[in-house]
């Protein structure tokens, strides 16, 4: 059983699930994969490369929306998120970032520009601190969690609601 399976794609660890995942089928021809993800884009695609059975269901025990939120100058984007974040202040909201130092300074601002209880969560900080973050944001004492996408790979908290408050992220080259 292979979870997180659209990281596949991943420039980082795709290569290396893919080799890993070659390498067990030339040992074990007989094998048998189950690749899942909430995600995947092309499943028909990899199920085809396994030799395999794809599945989909579109079932969610909680129903999706989106909506775009637009600003002028990037120095609006906490403002607006601010108003976000009080019109319903007690929705608990991961907000999703670019870096370390953004989840920081805005946790540290909305903690100062109102009273919604947040935290923040990278990879920079200690395992014990994460857990910490994560118990406090699963018990309802934090609202709002700022974090890297070190929250994506595979932490499950009781998320309401998702901002993508930055689009765009560090690649190691640009």
């Amino acid at each position: 059983v292979v979870d997180e399976f659209h990281l596949l794609g991943d420039g980082r660890r795709g290569a290396g699930l893919e080799g890993t995942l070659s390498r067990f089928r030339a040992l074990n021809p007989f094998l048998t994969i189950h690749g899942l993800s909430a995600t995947l884009g092309n499943r028909d695609e990899l199920g085809s490369w396994l030799q395999g059975l794809t599945w989909y269901s579109d079932v969610r025990p909680i129903p999706l929306s989106w909506k775009v939120e637009s600003y002028r100058k990037a120095t609006e984007k906490p403002e607006l998120l601010k108003r976000i974040l009080e019109k319903s202040p007690v929705v608990q909201t991961v907000v999703f970032v670019q870096s370390r130092k953004r989840a920081e300074s805005l946790s540290k601002g909305l903690n100062h520009w109102t009273t919604i209880p947040s935290g923040y969560h990278h990879a920079g900080l200690p395992h014990g601190i994460r857990k910490e973050v994560e118990t406090k944001f699963r018990k309802g004492e934090l609202t709002v969690l700022f974090a890297t996408s070190t929250v994506e790979m595979g932490v499950n908290l009781p998320a309401r609601r998702v901002i993508l408050y930055d689009l765009q992220q560090f690649n190691g080259h640009e």
